[in-house]
């Protein structure tokens, strides 16, 4: 496979061709479908004072990633071939006091991949797999099985935030999906009126989160019919209805009856164009 690489204590990167890794027996092989470069990638690209005291060449750099899981260890349990995953960069040992208290951001085995181990800019990557479960389910199709699904898949002291309207009642074993695991289960129906549209425009002014890969089809009025039929398919996750066919840009919505909270605004907006 292709990797860029480190080659020796020296500034510049390398692309070279090396062999595939083969995972260890608590490890799974990931193809990398795209991994970003952070700052730390640069540190060690300049090989500056940082880079020189903490990297020990050759390596595989990169540490921000996602990828589909093409090969298993024999001990991997949870995760099956087919997964699209993302990892934690940090690699403790899960038998430290301070992994065994909480604290695994304190292990002194800590591995950083791209940094004390062969990284993702490359076609494949091995991401240590501990068999947890998530931390926290978000439920919002309202799908029966998507509902069940959320309480089997959450962690033992794991949360489950229902928002979601299924059509029918759902049954679920409520000794050993909520009880035996301790799950906390909150039920959401609606939310901080005005309050959210500021978290929202933040979030999307500030390019936190991008939602355009949300959007299915942008569709004219007219194909309404069509909207509706891909979403009964579940072919689609958002449909966007565009009535005067405007043109596909980005718009921030402020409320009507919304005024800023710092007072800023001299006027109410009903619509604020990126």
């Amino acid at each position: 496979m292709w990797a860029v690489r480190k080659r020796g204590p020296a500034p510049g990167l390398a692309l070279e061709e090396v062999s595939v890794p083969a995972p260890a027996d608590d490890e799974v092989l990931v193809e990398v479908e795209a991994a970003s470069v952070c700052g730390t990638d640069l540190h060690i690209f300049r090989w500056d004072a940082w880079a020189r005291h903490r990297v020990s060449p050759p390596l595989t750099l990169g540490h921000e990633f996602a990828g589909t899981v093409v090969a298993l260890g024999r001990n991997v349990r949870h995760v099956a071939e087919g997964d699209y995953v993302s990892a934690e960069s940090h690699v403790t040992c899960g038998a430290c006091y301070h992994c065994r208290t909480g604290r695994a951001h304190m292990c002194e085995q800590t591995q950083i991949l791209g940094v004390d181990r062969n990284g993702a800019f490359a076609q494949y990557v091995v991401e240590h797999n501990e068999g947890e479960h998530p931390d926290v389910v978000f439920e919002m199709s309202g799908a029966r099985e998507a509902i069940v699904d959320a309480f089997r898949i959450a962690r033992n002291g794991g949360r489950v935030i229902l928002f979601g309207i299924p059509a029918q009642p759902v049954e679920l074993d409520v000794a050993e999906e909520l009880i035996f695991k301790n799950l906390n289960v909150s039920a959401v129906s609606g939310r901080e009126v005005f309050a959210t549209w500021y978290k929202t425009r933040w979030l999307l002014e500030h390019g936190v989160v991008d939602l355009r890969p949300l959007i299915t089809e942008q569709l004219g009025l007219t194909e309404f019919d069509r909207a509706f039929a891909l979403l009964e398919s579940g072919e689609a996750c958002k449909i966007v209805l565009r009535p005067n066919g405007a043109p596909n840009e980005a718009l921030i919505a402020t409320p009507v009856g919304a005024v800023e909270a710092d007072g800023n605004l001299s006027r109410l907006e009903r619509w604020a164009h990126r």
